[in-house]
C-alpha cells in the first residue's frame, strides 16, 4: 500500500512542476508513476478496489485541474508566470501611423494574388488588392490600412486624370 501511495504522490507532484518546468520529461515520468500505482493496486488488491481506485484518481486531477486553471493567474507562485501588462494597438510600430499611407501610390513587389507585398515610402508591407490581382512591378494605390494589412487597387495605365 506505502508504493501504491508514492508512486501516486510522485506522479502528481511531477505532473505539477512539469506545469512549472516544460519539456515534457517531468509530466510523462508523472504519468509513469500514476500508471504505475493503477497497476499496482489492481495487483494487489484486485478488480473492485483497483477500478474504484483508478475513478478516484481520475476524479481527484479533473477536479484538482479545473481548480487549478481557474485560479492560475492568482496563485502567488504563478502571478510571475502570467503576464498582466496589456498592449496598445497603437503601440506597435508596424501598425501606428498606417492609416496615413490611404491614397499613396505604392509598387508591388510580388505578384498580389490576391495578397502579396507591397514598397511604400522605403517600407516593405503586406498588401492585399481589393479585386482582381496585380503583376510584380505594377503600381497601385492604397484605399483601406488595418490590421497590419494594406488594401490596394490598380492604377490602370492611361487612367490618370489630367490637372
Amino acid at each position: 500500500m506505502t508504493i501504491i501511495l508514492i508512486l501516486a504522490l510522485v506522479g502528481v507532484g511531477a505532473i505539477i512542476a512539469e506545469l512549472f518546468i516544460p519539456g515534457g520529461v517531468i509530466g510523462i515520468a508523472g504519468v509513469v508513476s500514476l500508471i504505475a500505482s493503477v497497476g499496482l493496486t489492481f495487483a494487489e488488491y484486485g478488480m473492485l478496489v483497483g477500478t474504484i481506485y483508478f475513478v478516484l484518481l481520475i476524479v481527484f486531477l479533473l477536479i484538482f485541474f479545473r481548480v487549478w486553471m481557474k485560479r492560475f493567474d492568482s496563485l502567488p507562485i504563478t502571478k510571475l508566470l502570467v503576464l498582466r501588462k496589456e498592449v496598445e494597438e497603437t503601440s506597435h510600430h508596424s501598425h501606428a501611423g498606417m492609416g496615413d499611407l490611404v491614397g499613396q501610390e505604392a509598387k508591388a513587389l510580388t505578384p498580389l494574388a490576391p495578397s502579396g507585398k507591397v514598397e511604400i515610402a522605403d517600407q516593405v508591407l503586406n498588401a492585399r488588392v481589393a479585386q482582381g490581382t496585380v503583376e510584380k512591378g505594377d503600381t497601385v494605390t492604397v484605399i483601406r490600412a488595418d490590421g497590419g494589412f494594406v488594401t490596394v487597387e490598380l492604377i490602370e495605365e492611361g487612367c490618370e486624370e489630367n490637372t
